[in-house]
This record gives structure tokens, C-alpha cells and sequence, in this order.
């Protein structure tokens, strides 16, 4: 019912097998994170939303009942999927946790964020070039120890690349 969802934890397997982020601190919010990018792009694209200023950011929304606090699991927006939803949207936000293996699924919300500017600065749809540059820089410039600056750098290196992106 879910197909962000289902792409996403697909897409586990699409990391395991190429750059094996590992699955903890900075390096396991990249795996998380372009799990959710392949969900989000995979949902923009079977429901034809072309447009990034309106499409549907929210990841699980299809999939959260009733009793839940909120509208989804994560979104990619700066907005709060749910009552409590402490997902930072800036890396100046970003405090470590003991807890989710270094808080994996709430410092995902820092690339997610950055991936939705992409798309909003190239007005382009999720699942065109910006999801092109992410899968780019993900399956052939990351390293399992990769952090955020490292995934930085490997996506203007994927930009270049693929389209001859300077900024």
C-alpha cells in the first residue's frame, strides 16, 4: 500500500551492495536518507507529481492510522511529520544519540532537506536529475565510512558528471 515504503527499504539493498554506508552516526543517516530519497522519488513518479514546489514530501503517510500523532513518518520539508518529530532539517540542529545507532532516522532529515532544496533550486522533479546526482554520488563515490561533507562532495562530483553542474 505504502510504495515510498517499499522503495525505501528496497533500496537498503541497493546500499548494502554498492557503497555498504554503515549503519551508524553520519554514514548511517546517509543510508537512511537515500533510502527515503529512492521512496520519495519512486511515489513522485508513479503519481506523476512533476512539480517539486507541490509534491508530496511526506514519507508513510499512506501507512500511519489513526492513533497516530501526526500525518507521516518523516518529511523532507521543514515541517514536523508528527507531534514530537525532533528530525533536524540543518546540521547545525544535529545532537547525537545513544539511541537509533547514533540517531540514523532523525539526522536523516539534514540530507533529506538538502535533497528537497536540490529539487526546488533545479525545478526539477524528485525522480529527474536530482535523484539521478544522489544515485550517482551514492553507488560510485561513497565509502562506508562516508559523512556528510563526504556525500557533499561526492554529489557536486555526480552534478559535474552527469550535467555539467559548477554550483
Amino acid at each position: 500500500r505504502s510504495l515510498d515504503v517499499c522503495a525505501h527499504e528496497m533500496s537498503h539493498a541497493i546500499t548494502q551492495f554498492t557503497c555498504n554506508l554503515w549503519y551508524y552516526g553520519q554514514s548511517g543517516m546517509l543510508n537512511e536518507s537515500f533510502s527515503d530519497i529512492m521512496g520519495i522519488a519512486c511515489k513522485h513518479w508513479a503519481s506523476k507529481e512533476f512539480d517539486p514546489a507541490t509534491a508530496n514530501w511526506l514519507i508513510g503517510d499512506d501507512i500511519v492510522g489513526p492513533g497516530f500523532p501526526g500525518k507521516a513518518i518523516r518529511s523532507f520539508k521543514d515541517e514536523k511529520a508528527y507531534k514530537g518529530d525532533s528530525q533536524p532539517k540543518h546540521k547545525k540542529d544535529l545532537k547525537f544519540m545513544m539511541s537509533d545507532n547514533g540517531g540514523v532516522h532523525i539526522g536523516s532529515g539534514i540530507p533529506n532537506h538538502q535533497f528537497y532544496l536540490l529539487c526546488g533550486i533545479l525545478n526539477r522533479p524528485s525522480y529527474d536529475q536530482p535523484a539521478q546526482i544522489v544515485y550517482k554520488a551514492h553507488t560510485e563515490k561513497l565509502k562506508s565510512w562516508s559523512n556528510f561533507k563526504d556525500a557533499a562532495k561526492a554529489q557536486h562530483a555526480a552534478a559535474l558528471e552527469l550535467y555539467g553542474y559548477k554550483e
